[in-house]
């Protein structure tokens, strides 16, 4: 029997702010393997429409837009007052909690509100098929579990709602497994959706290291025991995961995220030197959002305590809301005629740069509020034109190797970023191996189907479970009536057996 080849992709936002080729790429390889995609983000789009980008990249799959999170219109209407307060997510809840005796409540929200009419379907689906009653039970608990984590708490009932549109929708479609792309709300949105559609439907999940390391000890463990199959994009990702669930039963495997090992491609310009000048600066690139966990303060730090009679050319591509900020400290750091912003550039552009460059630096670090980062796709992408890399063990996350495919530094230390600076500058033998290192590294663990093979397993296996237990329920079922049909006959005096 064919396996049914149908798979919800839950995502957190298509296309994210700046990683749209990323989550392009993602689609891509799941329609390569045959499956046949929706897309289910609870969050609009950060930029152009999303069936637009998914057609202009040549792909099948269609996006669907689960309850908006914003404010409402203010209640207008007698039968609206009771309501809790302007917020959506408040009103449309206790609608949802009171429809099996007010259906009219959520009919009015949704007259005033036509975009939240698939989730009045949802309800009335789940109401209609006896699981609204599951559906609201599975919520209370998840409520009384957060009692000690008010953000969370906050924030569940949209995506409690969010998954009953999911739930509906994967049981109207014949869609019997989902995919969600992080252990965090993506995760969240597709337990609850599989446990409330029920028997037969089951989700995987992908976890990076920040999505680990914000959660708690018991939310990790719940998502575990309620997931088939958890990918984790790096070693450090497992080490947390480890730390929360050292029992854990649920299959795990590293699987690196493919990169596309040609975007950076061309005529490498660089020429390997012990000494800098004038006119042949020792050439850094650091690439990445101007955000805290990217780390640009402590590469500045680290420019402006080597020597000054280094000749040293500094770029950083990328911008966000620290840019004004890191332009204004390079300038009291009195290194801004070493220092470019080139902000966010076209790849061509940073491709030509990398090849010319002498040394990637990627300065990440874990902030205060432990959201930081797993594997920075910049590394392999760069990796294949054989430029050194010099990291933090945040941004290595347990991939690299201490000087044999990069030079790693502890996060949060300028002083020793700028001796190993230093030190690579000093020694160009050492940052041509590294460079040769780092790419026969890069081309034998990201190659695209190689890392999307064991992803493939696993949704194939958790399909093929989903279609077990399904059988198992109907066998059952069956079982239930034909019991049933024979006490009827027995009590009614007919022997007759089947």
């Amino acid at each position: 029997m064919a396996i049914n080849k149908k798979i919800a992709v839950v995502v957190r936002q298509f296309p994210p702010f700046n990683t749209e080729t990323y989550s392009v790429s993602d689609i891509k390889a799941l329609e390569n393997m045959g499956f046949e995609v929706t897309i289910f983000s609870p969050r609009d789009a950060a930029t152009a429409n999303p069936q637009d980008i998914i057609s202009d990249h040549g792909l099948n799959a269609k996006i669907i837009t689960l309850l908006p999170s914003r404010k409402a219109t203010p209640p207008d209407r007698t039968e609206k007052e009771h309501l809790l307060d302007t917020d959506n997510s408040a009103s449309l809840l206790e609608a949802v909690e009171c429809y099996h005796e007010r259906p009219q409540i959520l009919r009015i929200l949704v007259e005033d509100n036509p975009e939240y009419k698939p989730l009045e379907q949802a309800v009335e689906f789940l109401e209609n098929h006896g699981l609204l009653d599951k559906s609201l039970c599975l919520f209370k608990h998840d409520m009384d579990s957060l009692e000690e984590k008010p953000y969370r708490k906050k924030e569940r009932p949209t995506k409690f709602l969010q998954s009953l549109q999911l739930a509906h929708y994967m049981c109207t479609h014949d869609i019997h497994v989902a995919y969600a792309n992080s252990f965090a709300t993506s995760a969240t949105l597709a337990q609850y959706a599989t446990t409330i559609a029920g028997t037969g439907y089951v989700f995987g999940a992908q976890g990076h290291t920040n999505d680990i390391a914000l959660l708690s000890e018991s939310e990790v463990l719940a998502k575990l025991d309620a997931t088939s199959f958890l990918t984790l994009s790096s070693p450090s990702a497992l080490e947390i995961l480890q730390r929360k669930s050292p029992e854990c039963k649920t299959p795990v495997d590293i699987v690196y995220r493919p990169v596309d090992l040609k975007a950076f491609q061309g005529d490498i310009t660089r020429v390997t030197r012990k000494t800098t000048s004038p006119q042949h600066p020792f050439k850094i690139v650091c690439c990445g959002r101007m955000i805290e966990k990217k780390g640009q303060w402590y590469l500045l730090e680290a420019i402006a305590k080597l020597p000054p009679h280094l000749n040293l050319e500094v770029i950083l591509f990328g911008d966000g809301p620290l840019r004004e900020q890191l332009e204004a400290y390079a300038k009291e750091l009195h290194i801004e005629s070493k220092v470019h912003f080139r902000g966010h550039t076209m790849r061509e552009e940073m491709g030509i740069e990398i090849r010319d460059s002498d040394l990637l630096v990627v300065p990440s670090i874990i902030p205060k509020n432990g959201n930081g980062e797993g594997f920075p796709t910049v590394i392999p992408e760069a990796g294949t034109t054989q430029i050194p890399v010099l990291a933090t063990d945040t941004a290595a996350a347990g991939v690299l190797t201490h000087n044999v495919n990069a030079y790693i530094v502890p996060q949060h230390n300028s002083q020793l970023l700028a001796q190993a600076i230093e030190s690579l500058i000093e020694n160009p033998i050492q940052r041509e191996e590294l460079g040769r290192n780092i790419k026969t590294f890069v081309d034998s663990t990201f190659e695209p189907s190689q890392c999307r093979q064991i992803v493939r397993e696993r949704i194939e296996q958790a399909m093929k479970a989903a279609e077990s237990a399904r059988s198992a329920a109907v066998e059952e079922s069956t079982s239930r009536l034909g019991i049933k049909y024979l006490i009827a006959k027995e009590q009614s005096g007919n022997r007759y057996r089947f």
